[in-house]
């Protein structure tokens, strides 16, 4: 009976240490200035959902660095019903291109997103494991710099409300 009681209480303080994140644990979704990013790979796949208190649109970024340049930012947006995402690659503060489609091996699998009561929300896909010049490789257990952003407009070229950055682990 003793031996019960010991390891119950065992087994209860391994669980609270394992949730506590003492033993390498880490969240798979982040909320930060009221916009949240969420996450989870299925094998070579990274299923990204996004929701920001916009009808504008919402974006991320990956660098292994912190600061704007070198960011492979995707930005997406709902128009007329309709979500879209787009890959840019950041040169420098304001300075960001689309990644052109004509790549043979797109990264971008599937997008899917809403506009409702003042809330934008996005749910794409990317092969996680696939990078060239401008696109990252994003790993589970990597460390990356994930920006976040979101705009009051759905034009990608209008400036950001709420812009900001945190070290995560994929």
């Amino acid at each position: 009976m003793k031996f019960l009681l010991i390891f119950t209480f065992c087994l209860v303080c391994l669980t609270t240490i394992l949730n506590l994140g003492l033993m390498g644990y880490y969240p798979k979704q982040i909320e930060k200035n009221d916009m949240k990013v969420s996450w989870e790979f299925e094998k070579d796949v990274i299923n990204i959902r996004l929701s920001a208190p916009t009808q504008g649109w919402i974006a991320i970024g990956f660098n292994e660095v912190s600061g704007l340049k070198g960011n492979y930012l995707l930005m997406a947006r709902v128009v007329e019903g309709k979500a879209e995402l787009v890959e840019h690659f950041v040169f420098a503060p304001g300075d960001y291109q689309a990644i052109t489609k004509s790549s043979p091996n797109p990264k971008v699998i599937e997008v899917s997103g809403q506009e409702e009561n003042g809330t934008t929300d996005i749910s794409f896909s990317l092969k996680g494991n696939f990078s060239d010049e401008f696109r990252k490789s994003l790993v589970p257990k990597k460390d990356y710099h994930l920006l976040m952003a979101y705009s009051v407009s759905d034009n990608f070229k209008h400036h950001s409300r709420m812009r900001t950055s945190i070290k995560i682990r994929l």
